[in-house]
């Protein structure tokens, strides 16, 4: 058997360079202010600078045998910040690590400056900059490095230049890398707000928190905790929810003048499976414009709107409502949009609770989106929907996960289609669901095994 390579000639290896720079990055805390970033190099005036200082190219530059921070390096950048200070009028307090080259050195004086070390070992916790902001800064120099990489690489192949990396080529690399350094590091904050009313909501939003968002929220959770409990003791919402299912029908391939017909809310008769002109239309022009759920971020747990939903052609499932609750087959039928506070508020007084109780109320059975002809969840969805999504919010020893206690599904298919699936019933289906992520169809209702409570 072989026992070494076809090549005979040793290739000499290469070693990573050891060459660094230092940088000091100075900002206010809320990153609305930035001082112009201080660069350490172990040349006073590098080749790359063509004879030229750092304050003829436009940024702060100083040199040091070993490229490091020391203690003249930062008092002579503590004086000049401080005369700018003066100028300006403004005094500030500035915070540093408890390192060496921190310390202030006789006859250096500081007149709009407050100086102020963190307690020791407190800097990854304390540090606003150790926060992101320096990797941040990394990510963006590292991003303009492969980018000029990259224009080297075009070069070679367009034949502009014979090799990659030529020295004029490193040489104007090297010439290039402190501005855009210095460049990179002004992306690193975040955008400031432009208009007044996003400036008054980002600096004073405990305002709006307190005095509105808060009331609004509670009269909402009192108005919506009534208007389940009318609903549900009315009996109301099985009806309702047929005429949901033909609404979602309609939306995604069902025409209107097509009948839904059902016996009850479990039992569903289709008699046509027949394609939309929305999805006829859908299909004819390439799938270009996908299909999801039309809740909006207020309804979601993470109070956030996704923006594909901008493009996208929006599914309204308003099913929100508890429909049945059966004690002699110890179950419960609800919509998708039912979330765990309030189906335990329903099931409590009647003496009856979940066999598996998740833990957060805002959690949803589920509601997903269709992206192209292969739909994909929507994560806005209350943690991905506890049927459909991973379902681990909690877990049972004896019963398992959550979806181990739904007996029945009811989905609206990609053809408009509705089904009801179980062990017994379009089993395959019934044991695709979890874990599925939206990619079977639209959820439009689900058995629940339910347990009573003891006294």
């Amino acid at each position: 058997s072989p026992h070494r390579s076809i090549t005979r000639n040793r290739v000499p290896g290469t070693k990573k360079s050891k060459k660094r720079i230092t940088l000091a990055l100075t900002t206010n805390a809320t990153g609305t202010d930035m001082i112009d970033p201080l660069f350490i190099g172990t040349a006073a005036k590098p080749r790359c600078f063509s004879g030229a200082t750092g304050a003829d190219l436009g940024f702060d530059y100083q040199s040091s045998k070993k490229a490091w921070m020391n203690g003249v390096i930062f008092n002579k950048y503590l004086t000049a910040l401080d005369e700018k200070m003066v100028e300006q009028d403004r005094k500030i307090l500035m915070l540093v690590d408890n390192a060496p080259p921190h310390q202030l050195l006789d006859g250096t004086s500081l007149a709009n400056i407050n100086l102020h070390m963190l307690p020791p070992n407190t800097t990854a916790y304390l540090q606003p900059q150790d926060a992101g902001i320096i990797a941040s800064f990394k990510a963006k120099v590292k991003q303009r490095q492969l980018q000029n990489a990259l224009e080297q690489i075009n070069s070679v192949m367009n034949g502009r230049q014979d090799r990659l990396y030529e020295t004029p080529a490193v040489q104007d690399h090297k010439a290039r890398a402190v501005p855009e350094a210095a460049d990179a590091a002004g992306k690193v904050l975040p955008p400031q707000p432009t208009s007044l009313i996003a400036y008054v909501l980002i600096n004073y939003r405990w305002v709006f928190v307190c005095f509105f968002l808060l009331p609004l929220s509670f009269v909402y959770d009192i108005l919506y905790y009534l208007r389940n409990r009318v609903i549900f003791y009315a009996n109301s919402a099985p009806n309702k929810h047929a005429e949901r299912v033909r609404a979602v029908q309609e939306q995604v391939g069902i025409p209107s003048c097509l009948p839904l017909l059902r016996t009850d809310f479990v039992a569903v008769q289709l008699t046509c499976h027949a394609l939309s002109l929305q999805v006829l239309k859908w299909n004819k022009d390439g799938r270009k414009t996908p299909m999801c759920t039309a809740r909006p971020g207020w309804q979601n747990i993470s109070y956030r709107r996704g923006l594909y939903k901008k493009t996208l052609s929006n599914i309204k499932i308003n099913m929100m409502d508890v429909l049945k609750v059966d004690t002699t087959a110890k179950s419960v039928w609800v919509e998708p949009l039912v979330t765990m506070g309030q189906l335990s508020a329903t099931l409590s007084p009647l003496g009856w609770c979940l066999a598996i109780v998740p833990e957060l109320d805002d959690l949803t059975v589920g509601t997903f989106v269709y992206i192209h002809h292969i739909p994909v969840s929507s994560l806005c969805s209350s943690l991905g929907g506890l049927v459909m999504g991973t379902g681990i919010e909690t877990s049972s020893h004896r019963y398992g996960l959550f979806q181990h206690i739904c007996t029945s599904y009811e989905l609206v298919l990609a053809d408009g289609s509705t089904v009801i699936c179980s062990k017994d019933v379009h089993a395959d289906l019934f044991y695709s669901i979890p874990w599925s992520y939206g990619t079977l169809g639209f959820l439009t209702a689900v058995e629940i095994q339910i347990v009573p409570t003891k006294p």
